[in-house]
């Protein structure tokens, strides 16, 4: 017992640092697209954010899901995990390389003007600069640094917050589409080359894992079986695919109306995006920066811990989402106009759709936590797959006859159809009838005094 207070009260000013950089993150990603939204004409804002969310779709690819292997893989196999490193960074070059030819190809034949060919090739260093933060942010995570894990999230947003601010107030105003692409792509050069410098002690090895069973699987040769790429990639695959049919049926939109439509509907639709993207960092902060690699280390040696907090987090989740929900949406009309500017009042109308999403995907944060773990990721993948898909069926049916309104509608049908198939895959796979029981335990002061 003395143990578990031990972890609760390291959890807790964790979890509040986490937390409150998190909210920084928010506020510097929605007042970074506040700027760009007034500076740039909302033709020209919705040429960058959809040349932004190519990349962005595009970007993960790079990874691959590589680093939520590093998480799993020494949640299992503790230091020794150290093994799987040299083989990774061999795959990593590959998936860098052919991510990068595939922006490229792009560019040129994609059915758009030499404008967008442009700026997605100007936006090229944001591919190395996302590889290098998610797998420091995996090295920060697995030695329990969340302090400098909270700094080095909020690094590239506080960066970008600061270019426009200052390139504003001093330099130029208005800003144009190819300053911010410049600024943009300066500040992921930076952020690679000290993203690198961050990662090299992990490479040679040098890490301090902070997770649960990792004392326990330090004797040598337990582990002997040979690695290779494509041994790699196999463990990377589910939660690559993952990463990708994520993100389509997330901002695929913004692409989708720049080529269905036009980009003025793309830049309605990217300011309340914005309000979406800034509070769907609360939830990813608890989840996948703090608890992750916890609940890799639960599912392998504690899977009583994990049920009670995924039963403790679905209830505390969806309540959470709910009163942002209910802010939302009742202030929507007002916010918008107000932040945006008049040119984005329709953005009002789409934020009340999509602010349905919120209560959902925070609970859906929740429900997939045990996924991760186990055999379950391929019941993720494959859920996530169908939800993609049934994205971009609904948004070339809905798009073209109701535009921005339209691409807000199939966002909301793919979350909900993804958290009911969650559900579903943790009740069959895992956790059976307790799938449903004790969400409000979070709500008791006995849970906490449990953990």
């Amino acid at each position: 017992m003395e143990k578990e207070k031990g972890y609760l009260k390291k959890a807790l000013p964790n979890l509040s640092f986490l937390f409150i950089t998190g909210v920084l993150s928010s506020i510097f990603i929605f007042s970074t697209q506040v700027f760009l939204a007034r500076q740039l004409n909302v033709s020209g804002y919705g040429l960058f954010v959809s040349a932004l969310a190519t990349i962005t779709l595009l970007a993960p690819l790079s990874v691959f899901g590589i680093s939520h292997v590093w998480l799993k893989l020494y949640g299992v196999e503790g230091i020794q995990a150290n093994r799987w490193l040299k083989v990774s960074q061999k795959l990593l070059l590959i998936t860098l390389a052919i991510t990068i030819l595939i922006i490229i190809f792009w560019s040129y034949l994609g059915p758009h003007s030499s404008d967008f060919r442009i700026i997605l090739l100007g936006l090229l260093p944001l591919v190395i600069s996302h590889l290098l933060i998610e797998l420091v942010n995996t090295r920060f995570q697995l030695e329990g640094r969340y302090g400098a894990l909270g700094l080095w999230q909020n690094l590239t947003h506080l960066l970008r917050f600061l270019f426009v601010l200052v390139g504003f107030t001093l330099f130029f105003s208005p800003f144009e589409v190819k300053q911010v692409v410049v600024g943009y792509s300066l500040i992921s050069i930076f952020v690679s080359i000290f993203g690198y410098l961050l990662l090299l002690p992990m490479l040679k090895g040098a890490i301090n894992l902070d997770i649960l069973g990792s004392e326990t699987s330090e004797l040598t040769g337990q582990y002997s079986d040979t690695l290779s790429i494509s041994k790699v990639f196999s463990q990377s695959l589910p939660f690559g695919l993952a990463g990708i049919f994520y993100l389509i049926y997330l901002q695929s939109d913004l692409i989708f109306l720049k080529y269905l439509v036009d980009e003025t509907a793309t830049g309605i639709y990217a300011a309340a995006f914005a309000v979406m993207l800034a509070i769907y960092f609360i939830p990813g902060v608890i989840y996948q920066k703090y608890l992750l690699p916890k609940i890799h280390g639960w599912a392998s040696h504690d899977t009583n811990m994990l049920l009670k907090i995924f039963q403790a987090g679905n209830g505390l989740m969806l309540l959470l989402g709910l009163f942002i929900f209910v802010f939302v949406f009742t202030l929507s009309p007002h916010l918008i106009p107000l932040i945006f500017g008049e040119a984005y009042e329709e953005a009002s109308s789409v934020l009340l759709i999509l602010s349905i999403c919120i209560p959902i995907r925070f609970l859906a944060t929740s429900v997939e936590s045990p996924l991760f773990t186990k055999d379950l990721m391929k019941w993720k993948t494959q859920s996530m797959g169908f939800a993609a898909l049934l994205n971009i069926i609904l948004n070339f049916i809905l798009i073209p006859q109701f535009s921005f309104y339209g691409a807000a509608l199939a966002t909301l049908v793919s979350e909900l159809v993804l958290v009911i198939l969650y559900l579903v895959i943790v009740h069959g796979k895992l956790f059976g009838s307790k799938t449903w029981s004790n969400w409000n335990s979070g709500l008791k002061m006995s849970f906490w005094q449990g953990i």
